[in-house]
C-alpha cells in the first residue's frame, strides 16, 4: 500500500530502526487477514517462506530459551545496502547481533559460533568481510 497521510514519517507505519515490524491493523489489515500459523515447531525443524509472504513469532515467546528466526535475504548490491554490509561485517566478525535487529548481543560469548576464520574466501566475500 503507498504511504498515504495516515502514515507518521517517523514510524514508517510500524517498521522502526533496531525493531522488529509490527503489523497494525489500520496500515496492514490485508497482509493480518492472510497471515497464517506454523504448526508447532520442535528443535531441529525448520520453516521456510518465501520472501514477499508476511511472517510473524509469537508475540511471547514460552520457552526456556532464546527462540531464533534467521533471515537470509537475497538483495542488489548498490550504495545503501553495500554500507549495510559493511556495518554487519563487522557485527558479525565480533559475534554481535546484526545492527538493524534489537541488540542483544547473545553470541559474543559463545565458544564455536562461526567466525570469519571458518569462512572460505566464497563466504568472506559474500559476507563482506574480503579485506577486513
Amino acid at each position: 500500500r503507498p504511504f498515504l497521510r495516515d502514515a507518521a514519517p517517523t514510524s514508517f507505519c510500524g517498521a522502526n530502526p533496531g525493531k522488529t515490524q509490527d503489523l497494525f491493523p489500520e496500515f496492514h489489515k490485508a497482509v493480518m487477514e492472510g497471515l497464517v500459523a506454523v504448526p508447532d515447531v520442535r528443535p531441529g525443524d525448520s520453516v521456510w517462506w518465501h520472501c514477499d509472504l508476511v511472517h510473524a513469532v509469537e508475540g511471547t515467546h514460552g520457552g526456556a530459551e532464546d527462540a531464533s528466526v534467521y533471515y537470509v535475504p537475497a538483495l542488489p548490491l548498490c550504495v545503501k545496502n553495500a554500507q549495510y554490509l559493511y556495518r554487519q561485517a563487522r557485527h558479525f566478525a565480533g559475534g554481535k547481533t546484526p545492527p538493524d535487529f534489537p541488540p542483544n548481543h547473545a553470541e559474543v560469548p559463545c565458544r564455536g559460533r562461526y567466525t570469519p576464520q571458518d569462512l572460505d574466501a566464497l563466504g568472506s566475500a559474500a559476507m563482506g568481510l574480503a579485506g577486513v
